[in-house]
Formats: structure tokens, C-alpha cells, sequence
């Protein structure tokens, strides 16, 4: 099957805004570029015959099919707020790991798994996820998914991993995934700035300035700086907390 890649937003003119929650996310990893504070890192095991190579065509099937995979933040010019673009598919879609000669695979496994979900994925417009295979045994495998959280939390990573299965078990059968559409992430942007432009995002907004500013003043002391990045960033955390 060939699989017909996406169109390339080839521009900021053509980019997607980032939401209030990832507003927020871009500013604190500003703050903190190496930590890896933001990543979403989980794991799956895989148990039974299996082909690494159909797997890495799973994993190319559902780059296409969701472009929050696909989508990383870039600064805007001069100054102004960061944009989203679309970026080009990374060389290796899968990096692969052999423990299977270790005294204890299973143990040496797990250790691994746990450096690569440590390891922090920088925003520097290229991909914000990593995969990772560690092969255990002939019969074993463990998929590592780490994403960076401005584009992907824990249930959406539940989305993807529902997803791959299916086009793994669809290309093994020697025939192509067939799913709806996927919902896409600039609908969700654009429902985004739809909230924060009307009323309930000024009530919102209102609600969390007021609560900030009337917070006591030990706080203010021992966080001032805390404090005043909130208030430069109100609009965004009264959009967020707004629909929780």
C-alpha cells in the first residue's frame, strides 16, 4: 500500500495557533528546555510472533492519519506567539533495542524503558515524539512511546497505541486499514480561540485575574516571580481551567 503523504504547511501564514494549554506548556519549557518535565512517556507489551517491520509500517500509517503527530511549535517573528507547523517524517520512524543477550532480558528491559520515557524532547521543529522497540525475546517486545506534552497527554497516546494495533493486524492480513477520519487538531484550535474570544472566556478569564490578585501576600513573597508569570499568561490559564 502506498501511503500518500500530507500537505506541508509551508508557511506561518499557512500554521495553526497553539491553545491556551499549549501556550502555557511552551512557556514553561522556555524556562526549562533540558528537563523532561513535559514528557509523556508509556509503554506496551508485546507478546507473541511478531514482525518489527510491519510495525514501523503501523507507526508510518498513523503519522499520517494524526497530524498532532505531525505538528510542532516554532517561534513566531519578531517576538510574538508561537505557531504550529507541519514538519517532515522523521528518518526512522522506530529506533530499535536488542537486550535479548542480557543475563536478565526481562530486567534490563524494564531499566531501559524507564531511561528512554527520562529523557526529555526538545522543541526544535523537528518531531515531538520518539518510538522505541526493545526486543526482550523472539517472543517478546516492548513499544516505548515518549511524546513531548504540548501535542499529546496519556489518553490520546491510548488513541495512537488502539490505532497501530489495528494496522498492524490489517497489514499483516495483507490488506490496508480501513478507519474514519481522524478528527484534526487545527478543529481543535479553532475551537479554542472560539472560547477565549467569547463570553464565557471573558467570565473565565474575570474569575482566575480576580483570584490571583487576592491571593495572600506570603505567597506573593516567596513566589513573586511565579506570580508574575501567571499574570502575563491569565488569558490562557483562564481558558484552560475554564473547561475542566
Amino acid at each position: 500500500m502506498d501511503i500518500e503523504a500530507p500537505a506541508r504547511l509551508g508557511s506561518l501564514e499557512d500554521s495553526i495557533p497553539l491553545s491556551a494549554a499549549q501556550r502555557e506548556v511552551w512557556r514553561e519549557h522556555a524556562l526549562y528546555p533540558l528537563s523532561a518535565m513535559h514528557t509523556i512517556g508509556a509503554r506496551t507489551d508485546i507478546h507473541g510472533d511478531f514482525d518489527a517491520k510491519v510495525f514501523e509500517r503501523s507507526l508510518e500509517w498513523i503519522w499520517h492519519r494524526h497530524d498532532a503527530l505531525r505538528l510542532a511549535p516554532i517561534p513566531g517573528p519578531e517576538g510574538d506567539e508561537p505557531r504550529q507547523c507541519e514538519v517532515s517524517q522523521p528518518d526512522s520512524m522506530l529506533h530499535q533495542h536488542d537486550v535479548s543477550s542480557e543475563s536478565d532480558p526481562n530486567a534490563a528491559a524494564d531499566k531501559l524503558a524507564l531511561e528512554l520515557g527520562r529523557q526529555s524532547i526538545p522543541l526544535d521543529g523537528g518531531a515531538t515524539f520518539r518510538f522505541h522497540l526493545i526486543r526482550v525475546a523472539a517472543d517478546r517486545h516492548v513499544w516505548v512511546m515518549c511524546y513531548h506534552h504540548i501535542n499529546m497527554d496519556a489518553w490520546a497516546n491510548g488513541i495512537l497505541v488502539r490505532d497501530a494495533a489495528f494496522a498492524y493486524r490489517a497489514f499483516s492480513a495483507g490488506r490496508a486499514p480501513d478507519l474514519p477520519v481522524a478528527p484534526s487538531y487545527r478543529d481543535q484550535a479553532d475551537r479554542d480561540a472560539t472560547f477565549l474570544a467569547g463570553a464565557r472566556g471573558s467570565v473565565n478569564r474575570a474569575y482566575w485575574l480576580k483570584l490571583h490578585l487576592e491571593q495572600p501576600e506570603r505567597i506573593f513573597e516567596s513566589a513573586k516571580g511565579v506570580f508574575e508569570w501567571c499574570c502575563a499568561a491569565i488569558d490562557d490559564i483562564a481558558s484552560h481551567c475554564g473547561r475542566w
